[in-house]
């Protein structure tokens, strides 16, 4: 009787195994791993980003070039994507990964899948010190 009752523990418990086996380990969020981040931001709580402007980047930016004139034109131009405010800090070649986390994307979820390269995008960010977002987000902003 003991015996008949464990039968079906003991075959759900080999069926799950086999499965697990095929299906692999979990796996951590997709990376894009050729592509970096460059942004300006005002402010921020706690070593994270605060609400900006981010570029995705090709990683081999030769010296830095095309980061470095994007942080220019996000700097020169911020008060128009954010009045009354100044890009005051910046991060440059960051990786998406990093980026998603410091301003708080939920889940490590990778908010460089909603951008395209050296396009420029206003971001929100949890993190930011004078006015913290909801959810972390990207949206187009400008070429």
């Amino acid at each position: 009787m003991r015996a008949a009752a464990m039968m079906p523990a003991a075959l759900l418990t080999i069926g799950l195994g086999v499965t697990g086996a095929v299906m692999g380990p979990a796996t951590a969020a997709n990376a894009q791993p050729n592509y970096r981040v460059c942004g300006v931001f005002n402010s921020a709580k706690g070593g994270n980003y605060g609400t900006g402007l981010v570029a995705k980047i090709y990683k081999d930016d030769e010296n830095n070039e095309t980061c470095s004139q994007k942080i220019d034109f996000m700097r020169a131009y911020y008060d128009q994507a954010y009045p009354t405010s100044s890009g005051r800090l910046s991060f440059v070649m960051v990786t998406c990964e990093v980026f998603s986390t410091r301003v708080g994307a939920e889940g490590g979820s990778d908010l460089c899948y909603d951008m395209d390269v050296n396009l420029i995008y206003k971001y929100t960010s949890k993190y930011d010190a004078k006015y913290p977002g909801g959810a972390a987000g990207v949206s187009f902003w400008h070429r």
